[in-house]
């Protein structure tokens, strides 16, 4: 099992550093530029068979599963130093917490959150810059494109705008959870209604 561990955690490793980040980070661009200077398969062929064949280091990797890294790992990732640095390259465009918390999952440990109190500025914030990079009525437009190129997204696309899917949505809409949410969300001046009638619009229905 420890091996199998290690054998994903050097895969994982593999493919994250084979392709190109999918963000517009210059920070995360220098990451990469970094990481394809290493010789990635002769690293892995090196980790494996330590793993497969040295007692100390399968020794290691037992450790670094077990509850006394886990106290390590706690003192790490819940000091003010850590925190701030890892807040700072997230609101430069790099995926920390997604990537510490693959490496936590191999080894049991704990996932790391960002910090209460996040300073990027709230949905709405998140809702403008998302709608700068991508133009809801291109996309609106793009749609329309594929389901008039393709017979299968057209099959698609109809059996989500049916009235059987609408009816469906609109269970699910009324639920006094999604309600209750959605009334925060209007509250911190997220354009609730707005998105909704553009979905409705979409997919051909009058309302949600």
């Amino acid at each position: 099992m420890k091996v199998l561990v290690v054998l994903v955690a050097v895969l994982g490793f593999t493919y994250g550093a084979s392709v190109a980040s999918d963000t517009n980070s210059t920070l995360q661009a220098d990451f990469d530029a970094i990481i394809s200077t290493i010789p990635i398969k002769n690293v892995t062929n090196l980790v494996l068979n330590y793993v497969a064949n040295d007692k100390e280091a399968q020794d290691f990797i037992s450790w670094i599963s077990g509850a006394k890294f886990a106290v390590i790992w706690k003192a790490i990732f819940n000091s003010s130093e850590v925190k701030e640095l890892m807040a700072w390259a997230y609101a430069h465009g790099v995926p920390i917490y997604k990537d510490i918390n693959k490496f936590a999952d191999l080894i049991s440990m704990d996932h790391v959150s960002p910090r209460a109190g996040s300073t990027l500025g709230g949905v709405a914030s998140f809702l403008d810059e998302l709608f700068a990079m991508v133009n809801p009525q291109q996309l609106i437009a793009n749609i329309k494109k594929q389901v008039a190129a393709s017979a299968d997204f057209k099959e698609f696309y109809d059996r989500l705008s049916s009235e059987q899917f609408h009816a469906f949505v609109h269970k699910i809409y009324r639920m006094k959870e999604l309600q209750d949410q959605l009334t925060v969300l209007k509250i911190r001046n997220v354009p609730v209604e707005k998105i909704v009638t553009e979905i409705a619009n979409v997919l051909g229905w009058k309302n949600l």
